[in-house]
Order: C-alpha cells, then sequence, then structure tokens
C-alpha cells in the first residue's frame, strides 16, 4: 500500500512539471508574438516615413529632415524686443519685422488710465543713425525712434508718445535669436554718447528737479539702470518718465559709491515724491509738466474814425433873365 501512494504522488508531480513546463513555454511564445507584431508595426512606419523633426546639436531651433538628413524646413525662432533697441538691431533682422504692438494714452481710451493697446502692420523701416529710426506702418501712419523717445504719428497727422523700453507695452518680434539684453545695452550706450555730445540735459516737459543730499526715494521703484554717472542719471530719469508718459510729479534716486559696479540709478512711480534718510543716495523731485501758456488774445484793430460826409452840392444857379 505504501508503494502504490509513493507511485501516486511521484506521478502527481511528474504531471505538475509538466504543466509549469507547458506554462512557461506558452508566456514565453506570447511575449516573442508581442515583440514581433511591435517590432514590425514600428519598422513598417519608419519606412513609410519621410520626414523628421529632428534638434541640432547647439542648436537654437528644431529642423525638419528626410531619412537622409537633409533638411527640409526650419521652425521660425522669434525674439521679441522694446521699441527703444530698433536703432541698433541689424538691418537684416529688422527686415522680418511684420507688426508693432504699441502702448499709448489716448482721450478716446474708455480705461481710467486712458491707455490704449494696439497692434498695426508693418510695411518698411529706416534706420538713420543709432539713435534714431522710422517704421511705416500699412495704416498711413509711422513710429519714429528719435533720441531713445518714440512717436506714434497715425495717417491723419496725430502724435502720440508711446513707450519704448518695455515689451510689456511696446515691442516687436524679429525671426532668428539674438540676446536682447546686448542690444538694450548698445541703445542705453548710444543714447548716453548722444546726450554726452550735446553737451548739455535734455530738458523735456518737467521742470527744474528739487535734489536732497542723503535722502533715497521712499515710493514705489520702477525702472533701475547702473554705472550711470549724476548728469546722466538725471538726464536717464527724465527720459524713462517721458517715455512712460508720467503726468504727476516723481522721485529720481541716485546712489553714490567709489565703484561705477555700485552706482544705481532708480526711477520711482508716476505721482511717488517721498523720501527717507540714506546716506548713500541722492533724491532728485521733479515737478510735474508745467501747463502750457495761454495764447496771447488776438490783437484788435484800433477803432477807426468815420469818415466825414462829403459836403452838401451848392444847389444850380438860377438862369439870367431873358431880355
Amino acid at each position: 500500500e505504501f508503494y502504490a501512494v509513493l507511485l501516486s504522488f511521484i506521478e502527481v508531480e511528474k504531471r505538475k512539471l509538466m504543466y509549469q513546463r507547458a506554462a512557461l513555454f506558452f508566456l514565453g511564445l506570447s511575449i516573442l508574438l508581442a515583440g514581433t507584431t511591435l517590432g514590425s508595426s514600428t519598422a513598417a512606419a519608419l519606412l513609410a516615413k519621410d520626414q523628421y523633426v529632428e534638434r541640432p546639436s547647439g542648436g537654437d531651433h528644431p529642423l525638419v529632415t528626410d531619412e537622409s538628413g537633409a533638411v527640409l524646413a526650419a521652425a521660425r525662432a522669434e525674439t521679441k524686443l522694446p521699441l527703444a533697441v530698433t536703432p541698433v538691431v541689424p538691418m537684416a533682422r529688422l527686415a522680418t519685422v511684420d507688426r508693432l504692438e504699441l502702448s499709448y494714452t489716448s482721450e478716446r481710451s474708455a480705461a481710467e488710465d486712458g491707455k490704449v493697446n494696439a497692434s498695426y502692420s508693418v510695411i518698411g523701416v529706416e534706420v538713420f543713425s543709432n539713435t534714431s529710426a522710422a517704421f511705416t506702418l500699412a495704416t498711413g501712419g509711422t513710429v519714429v525712434l528719435e533720441g531713445g523717445l518714440a512717436t506714434y504719428i497715425d495717417s491723419g497727422g496725430t502724435s502720440r508718445r508711446v513707450c519704448a523700453s518695455d515689451i510689456t507695452c511696446s515691442a516687436f518680434s524679429v525671426s532668428d535669436p539674438v540676446d536682447a539684453q546686448i542690444l538694450i545695452q548698445r541703445a542705453e550706450d548710444a543714447l548716453s554718447d548722444l546726450h554726452e555730445a550735446e553737451g548739455e540735459r535734455r530738458r523735456l516737459s518737467y521742470s527744474e528737479y528739487q535734489g536732497y543730499e542723503d535722502q533715497q526715494c521712499s515710493g514705489t521703484q520702477m525702472y533701475e539702470v547702473s554705472k550711470r554717472t549724476r548728469a546722466l542719471c538725471r538726464d536717464w530719469c527724465e527720459r524713462k518718465a517721458e517715455e512712460k508718459c508720467y503726468t504727476q510729479s516723481f522721485c529720481c534716486g541716485y546712489k553714490t559709491g567709489a565703484s561705477s559696479n555700485k552706482k544705481k540709478c532708480r526711477v520711482y512711480q508716476d505721482g511717488d515724491v517721498g523720501t527717507t534718510g540714506n546716506s548713500n543716495w541722492k533724491a532728485y523731485i521733479y515737478s510735474a509738466p508745467l501747463p502750457a501758456p495761454l495764447p496771447p488774445p488776438p490783437s484788435q484793430p484800433p477803432p477807426s474814425t468815420p469818415p466825414l460826409p462829403p459836403p452838401p452840392t451848392p444847389p444850380p444857379s438860377p438862369p439870367p433873365p431873358s431880355p
């Protein structure tokens, strides 16, 4: 009896081993079939594909190539630049500009600050110097940049000051990648050279400033530039306020220092004129633009004396008596 039980147990173990081997075989076969199907599908897709997207090593934008590696097309790469750098952008890149985004103030705007955001098609661009340029618009208007200031002149001849130094309010895009910071620095350097050559600070629409030693502007800082002398700082503050269409008094701050890297110039928010003690700073308070004087009254001609009436005509003399 023991022998019969032992034979039965051995038979069960043999069948168990056989079933395990069969399961492994069918599992391997399934994996093989799945791999074969995936491989054939991939091969078919690759054989049918004739275009590829590649990003070359060190490249700026992806390329579309064929199976041999020949370039079929290149994706257009665009760089957004502030309007103020136009005069120092190479003409080959300016020629790719097709639209301008502008911001200016208008009495027709329903916004509380009178701001208008606009986009115009560009049909031409001219560069006169490294501080002067002009865009011709499809609407018949022009955008003129002169000495760091931008003016939009519509087709009817109406001029409006345009924000020029910030891509959030006025900008254009050029094809091909460029280093925006390098162009901004070139534009700043060109303007500095221009103003130094003029021999005097530009007096825009702001009256004379008031200077305060050992004082720092305490308002909201809006813009900053470094490595400026005091005179260039004041000039830059005036230009920045004009570009941003400031309408109220504002504060300009200049930080002194033995090293040029420590010298800074800041413009604060339109309407901020507060100061606080700081021995490293000098504050300049600019008063708001003076109102334009009223035109003189038209000159009135002196009243003329009415002409004297003509003398009366004497009556005709009677005819002589007949004899």
